[in-house]
């Protein structure tokens, strides 16, 4: 129901029939629709998981879904813009139908995933840990896709960094409440790990470096943060370390390939 819901907003987002007539900033139109698509989730999610919700679990269980959703569908609108698909016709509706089948994938999945979350932290069920692992990449989707949209919106740099700074210790925060850290040793591990996020995305800021890349490296080095969080129970594999120090390799290598030094052009290639 809340899936059928939140689609059919978003349907209507997309074909222009809910529109925001009286505000003149097509920033402002597109963070007003994506939020009506936010709130809405976070309402549904509110009413599917109701079991055991506390008022630490709002800020968990049915902000993370309303959030990633949020996240798509300002994704969604900026590309709409970006490629000028608006008013092309045929690809407009390909593009259309494309992105509302994966809005519907995503939405049902993530609302799925919430009411596994809500109840494995009540109760020990065989889906929690394929819950967490779900969460994981869902995480780092969200991460990417906040990236790339805050990066490529004009807005002064002052609130680029606070918002940042935000939502990296909000995804941070939420990720370890799924690991079912205590809520005391998740604020001792959300504010380091946050820290290192909002540190390595000033510096790659900095970096003449396009915004998407900057976005694809903060990601995997999430990915290798909190995979080595998730890997805290038992000792990392020899795999394992191997496989993260490979990607770190990688990303390095990639970065430099990817770097616009202006005249002297890029540092490799």
């Amino acid at each position: 129901m809340v899936t059928a819901i939140t689609s059919f907003i978003f349907l209507l987002l997309q074909v222009g029939v809910i529109q925001f007539q009286n505000v003149d900033s097509v920033l402002i139109k597109k963070i007003l629709g994506a939020l009506l698509i936010g709130i809405t989730t976070y309402i549904g999610v509110i009413w599917v998981v109701s079991l055991n919700l506390t008022r630490y679990k709002l800020l968990t269980v049915p902000m993370f879904p309303s959030l990633l959703l949020f996240l798509f569908t300002m994704f969604i609108q900026l590309s709409l813009d970006q490629y000028l698909l608006r008013g092309l016709g045929l690809q407009y509706a390909a593009f259309s139908l494309v992105t509302v089948t994966i809005f519907v994938i995503i939405t049902y999945f993530v609302i799925l995933n919430a009411n596994i979350l809500n109840i494995s932290s009540v109760n020990v069920i065989p889906l929690a840990r394929a819950g967490k692992s779900a969460q994981y990449i869902f995480s780092l989707i969200a991460n990417y896709l906040f990236l790339t949209i805050i990066y490529n919106i004009n807005v002064s740099n002052i609130l680029r960094i606070i918002v940042t700074g935000i939502f990296f210790f909000y995804i941070v925060f939420q990720l370890n409440w799924v690991m079912s850290l205590s809520s005391n040793r998740n604020v001792k591990l959300t504010v380091p790990i946050m820290v290192v996020l909002f540190l390595m995305s000033i510096v790659l800021n900095l970096w003449p470096i396009p915004s998407e890349f900057i976005a694809l490296i903060i990601t995997v080095f999430l990915y290798i943060i909190f995979g080595i969080v998730l890997e805290t129970s038992d000792k990392l594999s020899k795999a394992v370390i191997f496989e993260y120090f490979l990607v770190t390799i990688l990303v390095i290598f990639f970065s430099l390939i990817v770097t616009d030094w202006g005249i002297n052009g890029r540092l490799i290639g």
